[in-house]
């Protein structure tokens, strides 16, 4: 199985890359999303529009899944967890990057953090339910 999750684990975080590493150099910020005016910075938890955070969420899920798949020691919901954190951390960090060096419009927001931990820990309760017991080894 690993030799199948492998491939798709790449493949997925190459595609999580595109959407979310690219500058936003759309013409006017106020098209995004909906929005009135682009923030750079969304410190305050919780406070986001339903969609955008089920779609942080959905987007995490394969990560919960396929990670472990590949990497049988990260087969533990705090694992995953950290794992998850500290990915999404790296998205966030690296938009924030963007947008002080190139001006490039994304939003760095703690609710995309949550949600994506939120996607990860799901993706393994669901791999779980899919594979009961522990995580088999090579």
């Amino acid at each position: 199985m690993r030799r199948f999750a492998t491939p798709l684990l790449i493949g997925y975080v190459l595609g999580v890359l595109a959407l979310t590493i690219p500058p936003d150099f759309s013409p006017d910020p106020t098209d995004y999303l909906g929005e009135s005016a682009w923030t750079p910075l969304q410190l305050v938890p919780f406070a986001v529009d339903a969609p955008s955070f089920l779609l942080n969420v959905v987007m995490f899920v394969p990560f919960g899944v396929l990670l472990p798949v590949c990497v049988p020691r990260v087969g533990s919901f705090w694992r995953v967890l950290a794992c998850s954190v500290a990915a999404s951390l790296s998205i966030e960090t690296a938009q924030l990057i963007i947008n002080l060096t190139l001006d490039g419009l994304r939003t760095v927001d703690v609710n995309d953090l949550v949600a994506n931990a939120v996607g990860g820990v799901l993706g393994f309760g669901l791999l779980r339910l899919a594979r009961p017991g522990p995580p088999s080894r090579p």
